[in-house]
């Protein structure tokens, strides 16, 4: 991280994607790294980025089950009902993974119980998916 900074700190694009679309703050959020993230969002990193899957900071971090960098995220302003390619947000992600927490704290933060996902045939919803995993808290 220090080589990071020291590059971002002498001109590196802090916004500069990869092949596959991740930006430095995706892979910051994919690799749980909150700490590296406050350094790149007062860097001018971009918050609601999306890499070529679409999944954005707030995806990847639903997908890791990171409740702390999901609240900084949301803090910040991330879109909570954005859609990645398959058309799953961090609300359905977070029910694919029987998470309580996170599901509670997305829906107090904003994220529409009933938006449906708009790619599939089967317009699957956070509520189809809890009852498909037989998970009858959420």
């Amino acid at each position: 991280l220090d080589i990071a900074k020291y590059l971002i700190e002498n001109g590196a694009e802090v916004n500069q994607v990869d092949k596959s679309g991740n930006s430095i703050f995706l892979l910051a959020c994919k690799e749980n790294n909150l700490e590296f993230l406050k350094y790149l969002v007062d860097h001018g990193a971009k918050i609601n980025i999306s890499n070529n899957l679409r999944n954005n900071g707030l995806i990847i971090a639903c997908e890791n089950n990171n409740i702390e960098i999901i609240k900084y995220l949301i803090d910040l302003g991330i879109d909570v009902n954005h859609q990645n390619k398959k058309g799953h947000t961090g609300l359905t992600i977070a029910c694919e993974q029987n998470n309580i927490e996170i599901i509670k704290y997305l829906l107090n933060h904003g994220s529409n119980i009933n938006l449906n996902n708009e790619k599939s045939k089967s317009k699957i919803s956070a509520l189809n998916i809890a009852r498909k995993n037989n998970n009858i808290e959420v």
